[in-house]
């Protein structure tokens, strides 16, 4: 049996979107299908019995619902279960695509145990009332496992992203740190080449410093010459 073979989907619908693993995702194309299950009218029946596409409409009447599907119950929860799968038909490659790897696995084990929850009240064995209530329980329990998973993606993503911002901070600093040696080259280069282009100028000359004779002090000299010969020698003492 088949019931509800893809109602996971409902739930998946209304989670998996609010999550915001995956930013711009594209609309599910299930999600307007699910919405239209309320006005299907050989749905009706079950209206008043069961939440048909969201199950946080489940009512107190619902929840309270000690009777059991009739023959024509069985009928609508047939065809709630073929128009699910109708709806649901891409679903599958869509939350490949843009779900998480956990988050399918997540589904897939809310789909398991809500198909055998139904299969219990398509049989006879639960009332409506202990449909709802376990159909609660297990959303609640599907839910807190989805945000901890998102919770666990977001954490990983946001650390992805500082090691990112790391790596362009530095590519931003050594880039500019080029820039600035680039600059310095270009700088001493235009120096040197206006060096390199000024007019010769000869070297200015040395101030002439003239020179002074020795200084011979206080001391005091005599000189006697006398001639020898033709001869005049002198001696200085």
């Amino acid at each position: 049996m088949k019931i509800i073979g893809n109602l996971v989907v409902i739930v998946l619908m209304i989670i998996l979107p609010s999550i915001k693993v995956y930013a711009q995702q594209p609309v599910d194309p299930a999600i307007a299908c699910f919405k239209e299950l309320e006005d299907k009218p050989d749905l009706q029946i079950l209206k008043s019995k069961v939440a048909l596409s969201d199950v946080r409409k489940q009512t107190l009447d619902m929840l309270s619902n000690n009777s059991k599907p009739t023959k024509a119950d069985k009928t609508a929860l047939q065809a709630w279960e073929a128009y699910v799968s109708d709806c649901n038909k891409d679903s599958e490659g869509f939350h490949k695509k843009y779900y998480a790897p956990k988050l399918n696995a997540l589904s897939e084990e809310f789909f398991t145990n809500l198909k055998g929850l139904l299969a219990d009240l398509y049989s006879g064995k639960i009332t409506y009332g202990a449909f709802a209530k376990a159909r609660a329980t297990l959303y609640t329990n599907f839910m807190a496992n989805v945000t901890e998973v998102a919770d666990q993606i977001k954490a990983k993503n946001e650390a992805a992203q500082r090691h990112i911002d790391e790596y362009n901070n530095a590519i931003a600093q050594q880039q500019a740190q080029q820039q600035a040696q680039d600059q310095a080259q270009r700088r001493a280069l235009g120096a040197q080449i206006l060096m390199n282009n000024r007019p010769y100028q000869a070297p200015a000359p040395a101030p002439f410093v003239p020179l002074q004779a020795p200084s011979v002090g206080n001391s005091s000299t005599n000189t006697n010459c006398r001639m020898i010969g033709n001869t005049m020698n002198c001696t200085t003492y």
